[in-house]
């Protein structure tokens, strides 16, 4: 038997390498552009897929051709070559994708535009890529068993592309960057060319080979068969796409958890290529896609309840460790138990149907074509239909059951077979749904959407908003209420006169409420899931019934899209608190984006950006910072909560300098509804916010230098943020490590030049309590708790203003009183001291003696 040449496999493999680095590429180009909705990313793959379908329908019947080796060649040289033109078209194409969507659009006109554009942009290499494998088995395949390697052929291939899925992410778009790295990998497809003309070069033209001919199917034997590659085509990625939707409820929803589990997928399926010879010996050709049809729907509803109850292992599995390798290797393992067995099969199954395309007489390219049309509408009508009627369970069941469909003659298995998939199916849960709970927290609400899962939790008297399980995006516990508000005031309060604010993202809508105390402000909202707007009603008591509110309009649409279609303009913008680790938020720190919201600016306007510091180190932060100053003139640094507990930090960019009217401030601090907010932080008057700024242009500008920016092509938020998340690190890590590189103190002393002089001194106090505060706060925090309890009486004494300190001392006070009576009345005594014009100290040191919890003496 003759073998395909080693050299020749590996061509193959480089080809499958770079077809699906492209496609994880160009997906990230064209979703960044067009939105980031789930709807668009399937556009975009269905794109994808369909361009692969036509190349391999209309590339058929290359071998005909008696030097099928130039004819690899030269589709090898056109993927290449278009793949580098696509680098100029898409910025064009997507500013046309924006005048024909428009600020919102219904789903499924959103997809169908996503769908066409990129379709058509791809098309030239996506056809030639289509067109690849037909060629190559005639180049390969001039030998008798022709078979044996249509199998390896199609295992090798698959088996590049699931290296591409895993290098492609975690080596060459972090390292080059996403133009360079698509560079790169046209570099390989004309490498390939040039490597395939050259072994090439002096052999004979060779004549097709006839084998099979013999056999003359009828008209009907080919439409059953084609029925049946459809239909496997579209199960498969119907069932990646589903398992992939429900395992973000699991998952760390970063860059590379997508990858782990589309590595999985390739994988498998080149496994399942590679057994196909085994598989073909032992098994009865008459039975053979009866058993694979009958396997593969049980292993894929196997899989499905896998995925239901696999939460307490994967969380068990991350427990081991928390930095990034462990967290994929957790991952991998759950997308290897979920994945498997069924991508195997499928492996197994799709080189059966394209062998009995050849003894058809319909060839590779046929048997791919038909397949790849399935997979390609899978993605489009399991977003904009399935998943939105029927749930993801009974999409689930109507993906596992499917497979049925394909069982050509059902009497030649036993009579109990058919019974097992519907009992795997029973088995599944109601709901495919993935909540993790606290004692004593319940659901009260699911929602389980295409966007993403939707769940409102209850524990005791407090509500919070949890989507894909994994991301807690808000809630009403105090401090959470504190920081959520406190969102929306610090950068209302510091524009001189707001009109109109827009928030990028809603969540409970507690911070965009919030933003109904200011006047008769006008308030734009926007939130990628309907799901999470579907959901505010049930925090309407601490949003102020935003969605009631006349005042208000709520936008469901990707934020970047939005700015990029938006022909308003408002007086200030502020940037909700994205997760830098989840996928797709990286764009939302990129430089593009800020120059975006820079336009929607009116003349006077300014951009609150708020930053989670507590899921960011220190260079991550340098990074952001320096993007944000290389497109905003003037920009400042201001703390959203003063602790140690998820400190964050807004970014404030404007096109000018501004001087804060200090007497307006008051004013509008005073009115009563807002001073309660207010209040409820610690802010009580000018000096607490003012106090709340932490480095001015100048020191920012220092911070950040020398530091790489954060683009679309080169996102680097996006590929370093997962490295720091998941480390078992302090929240108050990076707050530290900023206090330490701004120098507070010296920091923002210019602006304070501009307010009045006993103001001015307020605020330096108010500053210096604030820093020893938080570092008495870290020093407990650590064990060091003298130090610690030293800090915060040196900030009571630092300024009267500051009464976080105060509150804290006391709190600290009553807890030691239950069993350390003389270190609490020690406590109070010092606390009585240090400011003894406030009377709290004293109150709670009679009451506690009153009580019997302290000595009367």
């Amino acid at each position: 038997m003759v073998r395909v040449a080693p050299l020749s496999l590996s061509i193959f493999f480089l080809s499958g390498f770079s077809a699906l680095g492209y496609q994880l590429i160009w997906v990230r180009q064209f979703t960044a552009a067009l939105g980031h909705e789930l709807p668009a990313a399937f556009a975009v793959i269905g794109a994808f897929l369909g361009g692969l379908a036509i190349g391999a329908f209309a590339l058929n019947r290359v071998g005909k051709s008696q030097r099928p080796d130039r004819w690899y060649a030269a589709l090898e040289l056109a993927i290449g070559s278009w793949a580098l033109v696509t680098l100029a078209l898409i910025e064009p194409v997507t500013a046309y994708a924006y005048a024909l969507l428009g600020v919102e659009t219904e789903p499924l006109r959103y997809w169908s535009v996503a769908f066409v554009l990129t379709f058509l942009t791809l098309l030239p290499a996506t056809v030639a890529m289509g067109g690849t494998l037909a060629a190559a088995e005639h180049w390969f395949a001039r030998i008798k068993a022709q078979e044996r390697q249509i199998s390896a052929v199609y295992a090798i291939n698959t088996a590049g592309a699931a290296a591409g899925a895993l290098l492609a992410p975690f080596l060459l778009m972090p390292a080059l960057g996403l133009m360079r790295a698509l560079i790169c990998l046209a570099a390989i497809n004309i490498g390939i060319a040039m490597l395939v003309l050259a072994i090439g070069r002096g052999s004979e033209p060779t004549p097709a080979s006839n084998a099979h001919n013999e056999h003359k199917p009828t008209p009907r034997d080919a439409q059953k068969l084609a029925a049946r590659l459809f239909a496997a085509g579209f199960l498969g990625i119907g069932f990646e796409v589903l398992g992939v939707r429900i395992m973000a409820q699991l998952f760390e929803g970063t860059v590379y958890s997508f990858s782990a589990a589309l590595t999985t997928f390739l994988v498998g399926t080149a496994i399942g290529s590679s057994l196909f010879p085994k598989i073909k010996a032992r098994w009865d050709p008459r039975r053979r896609l009866s058993y694979l049809a009958a396997g593969l729907s049980v292993t894929v509803l196997i899989g499905f309840n896998v995925l239901a109850n696999a939460q307490p292992a994967y969380r068990m599995a991350r427990r081991m460790s928390e930095d990034l390798f462990s967290i994929l290797i957790a991952e991998l393992g759950l997308s290897i138990a979920v994945f498997g067995l069924s991508t195997i099969l499928m492996g197994i199954l799709f080189c059966h149907l394209a062998e009995e395309a050849q003894q058809q007489r319909r060839g590779i390219g046929w048997a791919l074509g038909t397949n790849t049309l399935g997979g390609m509408l899978a993605p489009g009508i399991l977003a904009v239909f399935a998943i939105p009627t029927m749930g993801t369970k009974w999409a689930a069941v109507v993906l596992g059951l499917g497979y049925l469909a394909l069982i050509p003659r059902p009497w030649a298995l036993p009579r109990w077979a058919p019974a097992v998939p519907l009992l795997v199916a029973g088995l599944l849960p109601e709901h495919l749904r993935i909540v993790t709970l606290r004692p004593d927290e319940s659901v009260i609400a699911y929602n389980d959407g295409v966007v993403a899962s939707v769940a409102v939790t209850k524990r005791n008297q407090e509500t919070n908003l949890r989507v894909d399980n994994r991301f807690q995006m808000g809630g009403t516990s105090a401090a959470a209420l504190r920081v959520q508000r406190l969102q929306a005031h610090l950068p209302l309060l510091l524009h001189p006169n707001p009109n109109s604010v827009l928030f990028l993202g809603v969540a409970t809508g507690i911070t965009s409420g919030a933003g109904l105390l200011h006047n008769e402000l006008k308030i734009d909202a926007v939130e990628l899931s309907p799901e999470v707007l579907q959901a505010i009603p049930f925090f309407n008591k601490q949003n102020g019934r935003l969605k009631d509110s006349s005042r208000v309009d709520l936008h469901n649409a990707d934020a970047r899209r939005f700015i990029r279609t938006s022909e308003q303009k408002f007086d200030v913008i502020v940037g909700d608190l994205f997760q830098p680790a989840r996928d797709g938020a990286g764009l939302l720190y990129t430089a593009e984006h800020f120059a975006s919201v820079r336009e929607r600016l009116n003349e006077n306007g300014m951009f609150c950006q708020w930053l989670p510091i507590y899921q960011m180190d220190i260079e991550l932060v340098r990074v952001i910072t320096g993007t944000f100053l290389a497109v905003f003139p003037h920009v400042e640094a201001w703390l959203g909560n003063i602790g140690t507990d998820y400190p964050v930090v807004a970014l404030i960019g404007s096109n000018t300098i501004r001087n804060v009217d200090t007497e307006q401030l008051r004013r509008r601090m005073a009115k009563p509804a807002l001073a309660g907010h207010l209040a409820r932080s610690a802010i009580r008057g000018p000096v607490q916010l003012l106090g709340h700024q932490i480095a001015d242009h100048q020191t920012l500008t220092d911070f950040s230098k020398n530091t790489p920016l954060n683009t679309d092509d080169f996102p680097v938020v996006l590929f370093r943020a997962p490295s720091f998340t998941f480390r078992r690190v302090p929240s108050y890590t990076t707050l530290v490590a900023l206090q330490n590189a701004f120098e507070a103190e010296k920091s923002i002393a210019q602006n304070r030049n501009s307010y009045p002089e006993d103001l001015a001194v307020e605020v330096d106090r108010f500053v210096g309590a604030r820093d020893e505060y938080l570092q008495g706060l870290v020093a407990i925090n650590e064990g060091q708790e003298a130090t610690g309890h030293a800090r915060l009486l040196g900030a009571v004494k630092q300024s009267d203003k500051f009464t976080l300190a105060y509150a804290q001392v006391v709190n600290l006070a009553i807890r030691a009183a239950a069993g350390q009576p003389e270190r609490a009345t020690k406590m109070l005594e010092d606390l009585r001291d240090a400011q003894p014009t406030t009377p709290i100290a004293n109150r709670v040191l009679r009451k506690l003696r009153q009580q019997g919890k302290l000595p009367a003496f």
